[in-house]
């Protein structure tokens, strides 16, 4: 179990540093925008084009949250089987919920709290 753990870790250092970098680079290509004139007065610079790839990002890591997050829980319910063990509910309560892979405040389902919220909102 300590490898699943550590794997958890893991991912979700990754998935931190992503979202991170994503998000600030959301708010620099959002910075280039001229707000008195809108979406229409968008300056020269590829801006429409780095917002659409952004976006695509954004929906990448968001599935990559949920895969993960299926695959780690998946390989505790076989563990559970194979071994005779009880560790599936325990291990989406007590580590998955509270991982950085989870949307804060949002804990009442897996397919809730486990939506790549945070990707989501770039």
């Amino acid at each position: 179990m300590g490898e699943v753990h550590s794997e958890l870790r893991r991912v979700a250092a990754w998935y931190q540093d992503a979202a991170t970098a994503l998000e600030s680079r959301v708010r620099q290509a959002t910075s280039r925008l001229d707000t008195n004139a809108g979406a229409v007065g968008l300056q020269p610079g590829g801006t429409t084009e780095e917002l659409q790839k952004l976006h695509l990002e954004s929906a990448r890591l968001t599935e990559y949250v949920l895969l993960n997050v299926e695959a780690l829980r998946k390989i505790v319910k076989k563990m559970d089987k194979t071994c005779g063990t009880k560790e599936q509910k325990g291990f989406v309560e007590k580590h998955l919920k509270q991982s950085a892979l989870a949307s804060p405040g949002n804990h009442d389902t897996i397919a809730l709290a486990f939506n790549g919220e945070r990707a989501r909102r770039c």
